[in-house]
Protein backbone atom coordinates (compact mmCIF):
# COMPACT_ATOMS: atom_id res chain seq x y z
CA UNK A 1 0.00 0.00 0.00
CA UNK A 2 2.88 2.24 0.77
CA UNK A 3 4.05 1.64 -2.81
CA UNK A 4 0.50 3.04 -4.29
CA UNK A 5 0.11 5.73 -2.53
CA UNK A 6 3.03 7.15 -3.06
CA UNK A 7 2.26 7.12 -6.82
CA UNK A 8 -1.63 8.27 -6.02
CA UNK A 9 0.32 11.40 -4.77
CA UNK A 10 2.65 12.02 -7.34
CA UNK A 11 -0.25 10.92 -9.68
CA UNK A 12 -2.16 13.92 -8.31
CA UNK A 13 0.85 16.48 -8.18
CA UNK A 14 1.47 15.61 -11.39
CA UNK A 15 -2.14 16.48 -12.93
CA UNK A 16 -2.35 19.43 -10.34
CA UNK A 17 0.77 21.08 -12.13
CA UNK A 18 -0.40 20.07 -15.70
CA UNK A 19 -1.16 23.85 -16.65
CA UNK A 20 0.97 25.98 -14.44
CA UNK A 21 4.33 24.09 -15.00
CA UNK A 22 3.61 21.64 -18.22
CA UNK A 23 2.20 24.51 -20.35
CA UNK A 24 5.01 27.06 -19.27
CA UNK A 25 7.64 23.56 -20.23
CA UNK A 26 6.21 23.01 -23.70
CA UNK A 27 5.66 26.39 -24.57
CA UNK A 28 9.85 26.97 -24.55
CA UNK A 29 9.60 24.29 -27.17
CA UNK A 30 7.07 25.42 -29.39
CA UNK A 31 4.00 23.27 -28.22
CA UNK A 32 0.58 23.81 -25.61
CA UNK A 33 -1.22 21.77 -24.28
CA UNK A 34 -5.09 21.76 -24.86
CA UNK A 35 -7.91 20.38 -22.12
CA UNK A 36 -10.40 18.11 -23.86
CA UNK A 37 -12.88 19.80 -21.10
CA UNK A 38 -11.95 21.94 -17.80
CA UNK A 39 -15.17 21.10 -16.33
CA UNK A 40 -14.29 17.07 -16.34
CA UNK A 41 -10.44 17.69 -16.23
CA UNK A 42 -11.38 20.43 -12.78
CA UNK A 43 -13.74 17.00 -11.48
CA UNK A 44 -11.41 14.41 -11.77
CA UNK A 45 -8.67 16.13 -10.22
CA UNK A 46 -11.23 16.91 -6.97
CA UNK A 47 -12.50 12.96 -7.17
CA UNK A 48 -8.74 12.01 -7.36
CA UNK A 49 -7.85 14.08 -4.31
CA UNK A 50 -10.81 13.40 -2.25
CA UNK A 51 -9.68 9.72 -2.81
CA UNK A 52 -5.87 10.51 -2.10
CA UNK A 53 -7.16 12.22 0.90
CA UNK A 54 -9.37 9.32 2.49
CA UNK A 55 -6.94 6.50 1.95
CA UNK A 56 -4.01 8.77 3.73
CA UNK A 57 -6.30 8.87 6.57
CA UNK A 58 -6.70 5.58 6.40
CA UNK A 59 -3.26 4.40 5.89
CA UNK A 60 -1.22 7.73 8.03
CA UNK A 61 1.56 5.37 9.31
CA UNK A 62 2.38 4.36 5.66
CA UNK A 63 6.31 6.04 4.85
CA UNK A 64 6.59 7.83 1.62
CA UNK A 65 10.16 9.33 -0.20
CA UNK A 66 11.57 12.08 0.90
CA UNK A 67 10.57 13.73 -2.76
CA UNK A 68 7.44 12.73 -1.90
CA UNK A 69 7.40 14.96 1.13
CA UNK A 70 8.63 18.07 -0.91
CA UNK A 71 5.79 17.45 -3.38
CA UNK A 72 3.06 17.39 -0.79
CA UNK A 73 4.51 20.90 0.43
CA UNK A 74 4.27 22.44 -2.88
CA UNK A 75 0.67 20.89 -4.56
CA UNK A 76 -1.36 23.31 -2.04
CA UNK A 77 -0.05 26.58 -4.20
CA UNK A 78 0.13 24.57 -7.66
CA UNK A 79 -3.37 23.67 -7.32
CA UNK A 80 -4.04 27.67 -6.35
CA UNK A 81 -2.15 28.93 -9.50
CA UNK A 82 -3.85 25.52 -11.68
CA UNK A 83 -7.34 26.19 -10.15
CA UNK A 84 -7.62 29.51 -11.33
CA UNK A 85 -6.18 28.83 -14.57
CA UNK A 86 -9.06 26.63 -15.56
CA UNK A 87 -11.03 29.32 -14.40
CA UNK A 88 -9.70 31.76 -17.14
CA UNK A 89 -10.21 28.67 -19.91
CA UNK A 90 -13.67 27.82 -18.78
CA UNK A 91 -15.33 30.31 -16.35
CA UNK A 92 -17.99 27.68 -15.21
CA UNK A 93 -18.91 26.56 -11.61
CA UNK A 94 -18.37 22.90 -12.00
CA UNK A 95 -14.88 24.26 -12.51
CA UNK A 96 -14.94 26.76 -9.88
CA UNK A 97 -16.35 23.88 -7.31
CA UNK A 98 -14.03 21.31 -8.56
CA UNK A 99 -11.09 23.45 -8.17
CA UNK A 100 -12.11 24.15 -4.31
CA UNK A 101 -12.24 20.73 -3.29
CA UNK A 102 -8.93 20.28 -5.10
CA UNK A 103 -7.77 23.26 -3.06
CA UNK A 104 -9.04 21.84 0.35
CA UNK A 105 -7.40 18.60 -0.27
CA UNK A 106 -4.26 19.44 -1.01
CA UNK A 107 -4.10 21.46 1.74
CA UNK A 108 -5.06 18.38 4.20
CA UNK A 109 -2.26 16.52 2.31
CA UNK A 110 0.11 19.40 2.93
CA UNK A 111 -0.54 19.74 6.53
CA UNK A 112 -0.55 15.89 6.66
CA UNK A 113 2.63 15.08 4.63
CA UNK A 114 4.75 17.95 4.03
CA UNK A 115 8.46 17.41 5.10
CA UNK A 116 10.62 19.12 6.40
CA UNK A 117 8.70 20.96 8.72
CA UNK A 118 10.24 24.48 7.35
CA UNK A 119 9.27 23.70 4.14
CA UNK A 120 5.57 22.94 5.65
CA UNK A 121 5.70 26.24 6.84
CA UNK A 122 6.38 28.04 3.97
CA UNK A 123 4.36 26.52 1.86
CA UNK A 124 1.13 27.55 4.23
CA UNK A 125 2.58 30.91 4.33
CA UNK A 126 2.74 31.37 0.65
CA UNK A 127 -0.69 29.41 -0.07
CA UNK A 128 -2.20 32.28 2.42
CA UNK A 129 -0.84 35.01 0.68
CA UNK A 130 -1.94 33.51 -2.87
CA UNK A 131 -5.49 32.56 -1.79
CA UNK A 132 -7.34 35.94 -1.72
CA UNK A 133 -5.88 37.88 -5.10
CA UNK A 134 -6.66 34.29 -6.86
CA UNK A 135 -9.84 33.62 -4.90
CA UNK A 136 -11.47 36.79 -5.74
CA UNK A 137 -9.78 37.11 -9.27
CA UNK A 138 -11.67 33.81 -9.97
CA UNK A 139 -14.98 34.44 -8.71
CA UNK A 140 -14.87 37.90 -10.72
CA UNK A 141 -14.00 35.68 -13.88
CA UNK A 142 -17.16 33.50 -13.05
CA UNK A 143 -19.75 35.19 -12.21
CA UNK A 144 -18.68 38.50 -13.92
CA UNK A 145 -17.12 37.01 -17.24
CA UNK A 146 -15.55 40.14 -19.33
CA UNK A 147 -15.46 38.29 -22.89
CA UNK A 148 -15.90 35.12 -25.32
CA UNK A 149 -14.17 33.86 -28.39
CA UNK A 150 -16.38 32.47 -31.16
CA UNK A 151 -14.88 30.94 -34.18
CA UNK A 152 -16.68 32.21 -37.30
CA UNK A 153 -14.95 30.23 -40.24
CA UNK A 154 -12.31 27.39 -40.37
CA UNK A 155 -10.03 26.98 -43.35
CA UNK A 156 -8.26 24.23 -44.03
CA UNK A 157 -4.85 24.85 -46.24
CA UNK A 158 -4.62 22.87 -49.72
CA UNK A 159 -2.80 19.42 -47.93
CA UNK A 160 -4.77 19.97 -44.88
CA UNK A 161 -1.36 20.14 -42.55
CA UNK A 162 -2.45 23.73 -41.21
CA UNK A 163 -6.02 24.75 -40.70
CA UNK A 164 -6.93 28.55 -40.44
CA UNK A 165 -9.77 30.22 -37.69
CA UNK A 166 -11.44 33.32 -37.77
CA UNK A 167 -12.27 33.95 -34.47
CA UNK A 168 -14.58 37.24 -33.07
CA UNK A 169 -13.22 38.11 -29.79
CA UNK A 170 -15.99 39.63 -27.93
CA UNK A 171 -14.74 42.16 -25.23
CA UNK A 172 -18.30 43.15 -23.93
CA UNK A 173 -17.90 47.27 -22.78
CA UNK A 174 -14.34 47.07 -23.87
CA UNK A 175 -14.89 46.50 -27.70
CA UNK A 176 -13.25 43.28 -29.14
CA UNK A 177 -10.62 41.88 -31.69
CA UNK A 178 -11.19 39.93 -35.01
CA UNK A 179 -7.91 37.73 -34.88
CA UNK A 180 -7.13 34.82 -37.36
CA UNK A 181 -4.89 32.05 -35.93
CA UNK A 182 -3.16 29.33 -37.92
CA UNK A 183 -3.10 25.71 -36.36
CA UNK A 184 -1.01 22.75 -37.58
CA UNK A 185 -3.30 19.54 -37.55
CA UNK A 186 -0.56 17.77 -35.57
CA UNK A 187 -2.00 16.56 -31.74
CA UNK A 188 -0.64 14.04 -29.34
CA UNK A 189 -4.07 12.42 -27.62
CA UNK A 190 -3.65 12.23 -24.02
CA UNK A 191 -6.65 10.88 -21.87
CA UNK A 192 -7.75 14.05 -20.71
CA UNK A 193 -5.68 16.64 -22.52
CA UNK A 194 -3.84 16.86 -25.73
CA UNK A 195 -0.30 18.73 -26.83
CA UNK A 196 -0.66 20.50 -30.17
CA UNK A 197 1.79 23.29 -31.35
CA UNK A 198 1.02 26.44 -30.40
CA UNK A 199 -1.15 28.69 -32.91
CA UNK A 200 0.58 31.34 -34.72
CA UNK A 201 -1.52 34.77 -35.26
CA UNK A 202 -1.50 35.98 -38.47
CA UNK A 203 -4.01 38.61 -38.29
CA UNK A 204 -5.45 41.01 -35.51
CA UNK A 205 -7.93 43.79 -36.34
CA UNK A 206 -10.94 45.41 -34.80
CA UNK A 207 -14.15 44.14 -33.19
CA UNK A 208 -16.94 43.42 -36.26
CA UNK A 209 -14.16 43.11 -39.19
CA UNK A 210 -15.10 39.15 -39.58
CA UNK A 211 -18.40 39.82 -41.18
CA UNK A 212 -17.06 41.14 -44.62
CA UNK A 213 -13.86 38.98 -44.40
CA UNK A 214 -12.45 37.27 -47.06
CA UNK A 215 -9.96 33.90 -46.63
CA UNK A 216 -8.08 31.40 -49.11
CA UNK A 217 -4.99 29.47 -48.89
CA UNK A 218 -2.34 30.40 -51.35
CA UNK A 219 -0.82 27.12 -50.57
CA UNK A 220 0.53 25.79 -47.76
CA UNK A 221 2.71 28.51 -46.88
CA UNK A 222 0.67 31.18 -47.41
CA UNK A 223 -2.93 32.43 -46.79
CA UNK A 224 -4.65 35.37 -48.37
CA UNK A 225 -6.81 37.86 -45.91
CA UNK A 226 -8.53 40.51 -47.89
CA UNK A 227 -6.64 40.23 -50.51
CA UNK A 228 -3.13 40.46 -48.32
CA UNK A 229 -0.90 37.70 -48.05
CA UNK A 230 0.70 36.31 -45.25
CA UNK A 231 3.13 34.15 -44.80
CA UNK A 232 3.11 30.70 -42.75
CA UNK A 233 6.24 30.32 -40.79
Amino acid sequence: MERTMEILKRALFALVALLPLGSALLSYFGYTIVLFSVPIYSIAIAALSICVVVLDILYKDQLQSVSCHILMALITPMSLINNFLCILKCNHVLVLMGGTVCFVCCCILTIRCAKPMLVKILAVILSALMLLPIGFASLLAVFFPIGQNTVVQTVESPSGKYYAELIDSDQGALGGDTVVMVYENWTINLLLFKIEKQPQEVYWGEWGEFRNMEIRWKDDHCIVINSAEYEIK
